[in-house]
């Protein structure tokens, strides 16, 4: 399978000579499988307005929460333009509110003009639940509920002998750490969300992130080998992260860290 980052950012795109090299949009990664033509993407930030689905592949996009940076690429996503494409969305309920509700809520006046059931694409609505895997072609995934306000989901996604768990917003706490890491062991790659620094992150605890080194710490539990830190503060810019990165593979040197960036492609 095919990993494309196509948006790395948290809580709000920025743009500007100082976010060219890890990217200004917000959360979307896009994930295609070389057997069935199966697309999956994770999450709908603004990074999926670059998206560039294949002629004839069939479309499943999956959403952690429903949080406006992780949503506010939707009504923009080119898939929904093709008129012979079948698009099958999946989020859980959270506080009752289902799919249906909130995207016809986002899809509606004042927000949006036109409604979900008027776009050109079929698009089929799934309430999802963490107690039941998910086969999409050569893919499956797995869930399980993380640690964020308004709820949000991580997923395990496997194929072929191949897995990667994306755990994007993300608060921990000791029992989540240990639900994670058991929920990740052997994966190939840990996507894990390191929006702040370990000394900024006591003042925006309750805020539903977490620091590297707590990824580094899961990833150590699961055996997992591959570490990538994604959802990047808005504030934080490219001489940062890359400064960061590096003091980080310094520090840990067993262990392949990297920082996420828009246009990266990873291949398992």
């Amino acid at each position: 399978m095919k990993i494309t980052i196509l948006g790395a950012r948290g809580s709000v795109p920025v743009e500007g000579k100082d976010f060219e090299a890890f990217g200004g949009a917000t959360t979307c990664y896009s994930v295609k499988g070389e057997m069935s033509g199966e697309e999956l993407y994770l999450d709908a930030g603004s990074g999926i307005v670059s998206a560039k689905p294949d002629p004839g592949s069939h479309i499943s996009l999956f959403l952690s929460h429903m949080h406006l940076d992780h949503l506010l690429g939707l009504p923009f996503f080119p898939g929904f333009y093709d008129s012979k494409r079948q698009i099958d969305i999946y989020a859980r309920s959270f506080d009752t509110v289902s799919l249906e509700t909130n995207m016809e809520r986002l899809f509606s006046a004042p927000f949006w003009p036109v409604r979900i059931t008027d776009l050109p694409a079929r698009v089929i609505l799934h309430d999802m639940y963490t107690d039941a895997p998910i086969h999409k072609g050569e893919f499956c995934l797995d869930m399980m509920e993380g640690s964020h306000p308004d709820g949000s989901t991580i997923f395990r996604v496997r194929d072929a002998g191949h897995s990667f768990v994306f755990a994007t917003d993300f608060e921990h706490n000791p029992k989540k750490i240990l639900e994670l890491s058991d929920f990740a062991l052997g994966c190939d790659i840990l996507f894990y969300d390191g929006q702040y620094t370990e000394e900024e992150y006591p003042s925006h605890q309750g805020f539903g992130h977490s620091y590297p080194e707590i990824g580094i710490e899961i990833a150590r539990q699961s055996g997992i080998k591959h570490l990538v830190i994604t959802h990047h503060a808005p504030t934080h810019k490219d001489l940062f992260l890359s400064a960061w990165e590096k003091e980080l593979k310094n520090d840990y040197p067993r262990l392949s860290i990297s920082f996420a960036r828009a246009g990266d492609v990873i291949t398992l």
